[in-house]
């Protein structure tokens, strides 16, 4: 550019194959050929990408977390992690401990971080940093993210954290940058996988073959509750009648030995279904003596009936 005064209007041509190094502060400078010291400043607004996502506290408390991308380099962005109601987020290594911030002396590091790519657009680098000045550093970046959830507002407030979030543990997340890729095309980030789930009630609960009774809850999660236990006896033979198809223990019989269903020879469980050994056979042939008897008095009653009209055409010839 050439110098001139403050209402000099100056047209800069610049080739589409030029390469203009930006600075981390966003500012470009256009100085005269022969005087440095002469020059005019351009703001620029790197590309930046929010990605959301939901994370959740041992309690089920849900929160909404924001991953922010700004191009820095032509490989290089960097990530921040910011929370809706704007508080702080902060920085975990790769074994999942707080760092340290040198500027605090306390593990309260900003979670941020930069990831950096090959020419091919494959991610070539993910614990990278930036330091105060902008300038890239290519080692001791974070891997993760960590908030006290007493600290940070949750879904149901945008200004104060849910009623028992106090009591719920530190959130710590691992961020696994691994299938993130850049080519020439709209920015794309979304979250693939989790482990947290949002708080949820019983709704209902089954019994499988090996006893385990396995509840499913409202947010989609299963979870063991319980097992039903089995026992077997030395001397099956010796247990005492308690009536209705039910023993108990007796001094032939030996102490119960009890342990899983389908281990030590102990049968399956069969969830909803009724054992033939349950099941009073002397009482049932009885019931059914029965049926056939009041079977056989009905038959003998039509049959009798039968007799009487027979003898009432009879008598009418």
């Amino acid at each position: 550019a050439a110098a001139g005064t403050d209402t000099d209007v100056l047209t800069v041509s610049l080739s589409p194959t030029d390469l203009i190094n930006v600075p981390s502060q966003g500012e470009i400078r256009f100085t005269e050929t022969d005087n440095v010291d002469n020059y005019v400043t351009a703001d620029y607004e790197s590309p930046v990408h929010v990605a959301p996502m939901e994370v959740y506290d041992s309690l089920g408390h849900m929160y909404n977390i924001y991953v922010r991308f700004t191009k820095l380099q032509q490989n290089a962005w960097l990530w921040e992690a910011e929370s809706t109601t704007g508080e702080p987020i902060y920085a975990l290594d790769a074994e999942g401990n707080k760092m340290p911030n040198p500027d605090t002396g306390k593990n309260d590091l900003p979670a941020r971080g930069v990831i950096a790519f090959d020419a091919n657009g494959k991610l070539a680098a993910s614990n990278w940093r930036i330091d105060d000045d902008g300038n890239i550093i290519t080692s001791g970046g974070p891997s993760g993210i960590w908030f006290e959830p007493a600290e940070t507002g949750g879904a149901l407030s945008s200004t104060s954290s849910p009623p028992s979030a106090a009591g719920a543990n530190t959130v710590k997340i691992q961020m696994d940058f691994g299938r993130v890729s850049q080519y020439d095309a709209p920015s794309t980030a979304d979250l693939r996988d989790q482990n947290g789930n949002a708080e949820g009630t019983l709704q209902s609960f089954a019994i499988n073959s090996n006893g385990e009774i396995v509840g499913a809850f409202s947010n989609g999660l299963t979870d063991t509750l319980g097992q039903v236990a089995l026992a077997t006896f030395n001397n099956p033979s010796g247990l005492t009648s308690a009536g209705n198809s039910m023993y108990r223990q007796s001094a032939n019989s030996g102490i119960p030995v009890i342990g899983q269903a389908n281990t030590g020879g102990r049968g399956s469980i069969s969830a909803g279904a009724l054992e033939m050994s349950n099941v009073d056979l002397a009482e049932e042939f009885t019931k059914m003596i029965i049926a056939q008897r009041g079977f056989q008095a009905n038959a003998r009653v039509i049959t009798t009936t039968d007799e009487i009209l027979r003898d009432l055409v009879n008598i009418k010839r």
